[in-house]
C-alpha cells in the first residue's frame, strides 16, 4: 500500500526561495559632489560638509592609500629619481604631520568596560569612540571570529553573535540578515535556521543609564560573559568546548566583581573629539608631540601593560615610473554633477559608468604596480586589459597610511577628513599652475570582520530618545539639512520601487518611528547596516576621485564611490 500523499503545500521551490532571500551581487553607490557655490577658502561649504559626512559614515578603516599621477609633459623626470616636485613633497609632509597627531590603541579589556559610566561619559558623550574586536584572541582561549563586538562611533554597542553565544547570553536581539544555514533540501543553502544574531545596545539613550532595569540587566549579562571567558581561559579546555559561551553560568547576586584580571577581549580603539575641538588642538599645539585623540583606560578594568599605543608611521612615497596616466577632463562627469540624476539621459549615465569602472580598474593596477599600465610593457596575448583612452605617459606617487599585517591600525574618520582637505588643496594648486594636469585618487579599505558596513543614518540612541549626539556638527535648520542632502548622491545600481517611499527626510530624530512590517521574511530596515559575515564578501570601503576645477568654477569636484560587498542600505 502506498503512503498517503503529503498535505504540505510548498509555496515556492527552494531555488526560488534562495533567490528571493539573497540580495544579489555587490553594487556601487556613486556620490557626485559638484563644485560648491561658496567661497573656495570656506572650510564649511556645502560640498565639504557632504564629503566629510560620507567619509564619517564608514567608521572601520584600516588602510588609506593616496595616488597622485603626474604627467611627464608637466613634471619632467630629473636625474634624481627619488626627488619629488616641491608641491608634492610639501603635501607628503603635511600628511605626515596630521598622521603624527592621531593615535590608535589596541587593548585587552573586559566587554563590560564599555558600559562603565565614567568611560562612557569621558569618551562617548564628548566625542566619537570607535572600537572593533580583533580577530585573534588571547592564547589559550578558543575564540573563533564568530563573536564580534564593535562600537559604531554613534554610541551603539553592536554584538554579532553565533547561535550558541546568543542563546546563553541572555540579551534580546534579532536574527542577522546573513549566515542562514541549509535546510537539508536539495539545492537549498539559505533557507535553514538562523546561525547569527545581532544585539544592539544604545549606550547614549537616556533610559540606558545606571539604575535602570535594562542597563543593569545588560551589565550583569556582559559581566557574566567576562567571567565565563576568564574561567574558560584558566581551564584551557579548548578541545572539549568550541565556544566560551558554552560555559556560561547564571550571575549570582553579589558575586565576583569584574576587574582587569577578567580582560579577555583584544580590541582596537580610536577616539575622535568634535571637529571644532580638534581644530583648536591642532592650532594650539604646533609640535608633533601634542596628541589630538588620546584615550586613558580605567586602571581597575584594564592593565596598563595590556594597552598598546599604535602609531601611524610616516608615509613613504612610492614613485612608479613609466605609467600610462588617464586624462580625467571629460565633460560628462561635470555635466552629470551639475544636474539632477533623473534628468540625465540613459546613454550619458552608461558612458559615465563605463569610464568610471575603467578608471577604478586602472587605480587598482597602478596601486599594485602591474605591468599592464606600464608604457614599456608588451601586451600579453592572454590579457584583455587596455589603458583608458587618451592616456599619456607619466608616473604615480603613492602614499599609504596603515599598520602592519600583525598590528592593524584603526584609522580615525577625522584624520581622513583632514587629509582630504589637504588633497583638495593640492589638486587646486596643481591645476592653477599646470592646467593640463591635476587630479588624484584616495582609496580606503575596511576590516573584513567588522559586523557593520557603515553607520546608521539614524543612530540607535536617537531612536530611543537621545536629542544630540557627541562629535556631530552644530544643529542645522530644516532648510539647511535639506540642502545638504541634495540630489548629488546617486546610486548607480538598480533600486526597488518600494525604496522610493522610505526617504530619510520623514524620520523624526526625537521619537521612535513605527513602520509597518513588510511581508518579506528577511526584510531590511533603514537602520540595518550590517555587513555580511562570510569570507566571500571580503572587505568594504570606498574610493574617491578629486577632479580639477571646471572652467567657470574655482572649486574642485569629487566623486566618491562606496564599494560594498553586500549592500543592505534601503
Amino acid at each position: 500500500m502506498l503512503a498517503p500523499k503529503s498535505t504540505h503545500k510548498r509555496k515556492r521551490s527552494s531555488a526560488r526561495s534562495d533567490k528571493a532571500r539573497k540580495l544579489g551581487a555587490a553594487r556601487w553607490i556613486v556620490n557626485l559632489l559638484p563644485p560648491s557655490s561658496d567661497q573656495p577658502s570656506s572650510p564649511v561649504s556645502k560640498r565639504s560638509r557632504r564629503l566629510e559626512a560620507l567619509i564619517d559614515a564608514h567608521p572601520f578603516n584600516r588602510n588609506l592609500e593616496i595616488i597622485v599621477p603626474l604627467l611627464d609633459s608637466a613634471f619632467p623626470v630629473t636625474d634624481a629619481a627619488s626627488s619629488l616636485p616641491p608641491r608634492i613633497q610639501a603635501f607628503v609632509d603635511r600628511v605626515h604631520h596630521h598622521a603624527s597627531r592621531f593615535r590608535s590603541y589596541r587593548a585587552r579589556v573586559p566587554i563590560s568596560m564599555l558600559l562603565d559610566p565614567i568611560f562612557v561619559t569621558a569618551y562617548l558623550k564628548t566625542g566619537s569612540l570607535i572600537a572593533l574586536s580583533a580577530p585573534s584572541g588571547p592564547a589559550g582561549l578558543d575564540s573563533p571570529p564568530d563573536d564580534t563586538v564593535c562600537l559604531d562611533g554613534q554610541g551603539t554597542l553592536v554584538l554579532s553573535l553565533c547561535k550558541d553565544t546568543y542563546q546563553t547570553l541572555g540579551l534580546t536581539g534579532r536574527a542577522s540578515h546573513f549566515s542562514r544555514l541549509s535546510s537539508g533540501r536539495a539545492a537549498d543553502r539559505t533557507s535553514g535556521p538562523d546561525s547569527r544574531f545581532i544585539v544592539e545596545l544604545p549606550l547614549l539613550s537616556p533610559s540606558f543609564v545606571p539604575g535602570k532595569k535594562g542597563y543593569q540587566h545588560a551589565l550583569d549579562r556582559l559581566r557574566a560573559w567576562d567571567l565565563a571567558r576568564t574561567r574558560k581561559l584558566a581551564q584551557a579546555q579548548t578541545m572539549a568546548q568550541t565556544h566560551a559561551s558554552s560555559s556560561f553560568q547564571p550571575a549570582r547576586g553579589g558575586g565576583e566583581t569584574v576587574t582587569s584580571d577578567h580582560a579577555t577581549w583584544d580590541m582596537l580603539f580610536v577616539w575622535s573629539p568634535p571637529a571644532h575641538a580638534a581644530d583648536e588642538i591642532m592650532r594650539a599645539g604646533s609640535s608633533d608631540s601634542s596628541v589630538v585623540n588620546e584615550i586613558r583606560f580605567p586602571d581597575h578594568l584594564v592593565h596598563p601593560n595590556q594597552v598598546q599605543e599604535l602609531l601611524i608611521h610616516a608615509p613613504v612615497p612610492v614613485v612608479t615610473e613609466s605609467v600610462w596616466v588617464p586624462r580625467l577632463d571629460d565633460s560628462t562627469p561635470l555635466a552629470l554633477s551639475q544636474q539632477p540624476w533623473n534628468t540625465a539621459s540613459p546613454s550619458a549615465w552608461q558612458h559615465f559608468q563605463d569610464d568610471l569602472q575603467e578608471t577604478i580598474e586602472w587605480v587598482g593596477l597602478a596601486s599594485l604596480g602591474a605591468n599592464a599600465v606600464r608604457t614599456y610593457a608588451k601586451p600579453d596575448p592572454t590579457c584583455v586589459y587596455a589603458p583608458p583612452r587618451s592616456s599619456q605617459p607619466g608616473r604615480t606617487v603613492k602614499l599609504t597610511l596603515a599598520g602592519t599585517r600583525d598590528e592593524p591600525v584603526l584609522l580615525s574618520p577625522l584624520l581622513i577628513a583632514h587629509i582630504t582637505r589637504e588633497l583638495d588643496a593640492l589638486v587646486s594648486e596643481l591645476h592653477a599652475t599646470t592646467p593640463q594636469v591635476g587630479w588624484a585618487t584616495m582609496t580606503c579599505v575596511g576590516f573584513a570582520q567588522a559586523p557593520l558596513t557603515w553607520r546608521s543614518k539614524v543612530p540607535l540612541s536617537s531612536v530611543y530618545g537621545a536629542t544630540e549626539l557627541p562629535g556631530n556638527k552644530a544643529a542645522q535648520s530644516p532648510r539647511q539639512s535639506e540642502n545638504v542632502e541634495d540630489v548629488a548622491m546617486t546610486d548607480s545600481s538598480e533600486q526597488d520601487e518600494e525604496d522610493e517611499g522610505e526617504s530619510d527626510s520623514s524620520l523624526n530624530m526625537g521619537a521612535r518611528v513605527v513602520r509597518r512590517r513588510k511581508r518579506s521574511q528577511r526584510s531590511i530596515g533603514k537602520n540595518h547596516t550590517e555587513h555580511a559575515f562570510t569570507p566571500s564578501t571580503g572587505e568594504t570601503g570606498w574610493i574617491s576621485f578629486c577632479l580639477p576645477p571646471a572652467l567657470k568654477v574655482q572649486n574642485t569636484r569629487w566623486i566618491l564611490v562606496e564599494l560594498v560587498g553586500t549592500d543592505t542600505r534601503s
